[in-house]
């Protein structure tokens, strides 16, 4: 996942409980602390999370009608808003601040390459610290689909 990706996937418990779940799992304020993963929202539509510690990687499902009328939500994960339009002004200002100087500008393409690696493997961690709390949810459920770019 570089940007977004995009997962379909059908739970064996009902919505309901799931949603009550994921409610249960947000963090409100510090004297509700313990045992928090999240922070967002949680209608009956679906949700918009993030890890607490991790909050670069958002977490958007949203609930659909499957033809089966099985238990499915559309789950999208993406960098947030503020994160990917820091990297946009980060390389602006190194395409700008580069002055002819080719020995900067490799050490600038360098750093810019480990930090993408670095924001890569964490969003890997984060996904899977994610799926791991939905198989705390429901053991049983499957990923039909992933789509990433």
């Amino acid at each position: 996942m570089i940007f977004k990706s995009k997962y379909t996937i059908v739970f064996s418990k009902s919505r309901e409980s799931i949603l009550k779940n994921l409610e249960n799992s947000i963090f409100t304020g510090f004297p509700d602390y313990a045992g928090k993963y999240f922070t967002g929202i949680v209608d009956k539509k679906g949700f918009r999370l993030k890890l607490m510690e991790q909050d670069h990687l958002v977490f958007k499902g949203k609930l659909i009608n499957d033809e089966n009328q099985k238990n499915t939500i559309k789950l999208s994960v993406r960098l947030d808003f503020y994160r990917l339009l820091l990297i946009i002004l980060i390389i602006c200002f190194l395409v700008v601040s580069n002055n002819g100087n080719y020995f900067i500008l490799s050490a600038y393409i360098m750093i810019a390459v480990f930090l993408g690696y670095k924001n890569y493997k964490s969003s890997q961690k984060v996904k899977e610290l994610f799926f791991h709390y939905l198989k705390k949810i429901d053991p049983d459920y499957k990923i039909i689909s992933n789509t990433s770019y």
